[in-house]
């Protein structure tokens, strides 16, 4: 399965050639071309739903990216706003990202499940490529990393499968820590 994911993103070669420029000091933000990022945008436009899950702070950050406005402890997208209001806290969305009451559960340590489409996929790929730009070397890592977790996620999608055979996936993007060694005391 996983020779078919290469073959069908040609990823594993282009994350060699994102080390190799980083170990070069060059910016690997070319590592995936414009050809296979638009490959897997078409790719995420036809995905039902998935269910999401990160800390917070990380949905957080790519749904101001995706999205133009975002606070950790909102649960929607909806509000009772009209939306001409002037409410200081009203969310200005740049794109709507459709997150109805339910679409989103928190849990323990920051952690929760947010059920996006593939309308929302699309618009976290755009959004994040476009963030890898950024002069913020800090930013542009953030958007990079957070970019090849979700192209991942995307080159696992097989649009000769069956439809809706996997419906309900849920994907994690909350990477482990190795166990440090004991030291002596």
């Amino acid at each position: 399965m996983f020779a078919k994911i290469a073959r069908m993103c040609a990823l594993p070669a282009q994350q060699d050639a994102a080390g190799d420029a980083e170990n070069r000091g060059v910016s690997p933000r070319h590592a995936i071309d414009q050809q296979t990022h638009i490959a897997a945008m078409r790719k995420a436009a036809g995905v039902s739903y998935l269910t999401l899950v990160c800390h917070e702070d990380t949905w957080t950050f790519v749904a101001r990216r995706a999205f133009g406005s975002w606070e950790p402890e909102w649960i929607t997208s909806v509000t009772t706003f009209p939306r001409n209001s002037q409410h200081p806290h009203y969310p200005r969305f740049t794109v709507e990202p459709n997150l109805p009451v339910g679409r989103i559960t928190k849990f323990k340590a920051g952690m929760q499940e947010t059920v996006l489409s593939g309308h929302n996929l699309v618009e976290i790929l755009a959004a994040l490529r476009t963030g890898e730009r950024r002069r913020d070397p800090l930013f542009a890592a953030r958007c990079r990393t957070l970019y090849g977790k979700f192209h991942e996620f995307v080159c696992r999608i097989d649009p000769d499968a069956a439809s809706g055979t996997t419906t309900g996936v849920r994907f994690w993007i909350c990477d482990s820590v190795a166990e440090l060694p004991q030291t002596a005391t």
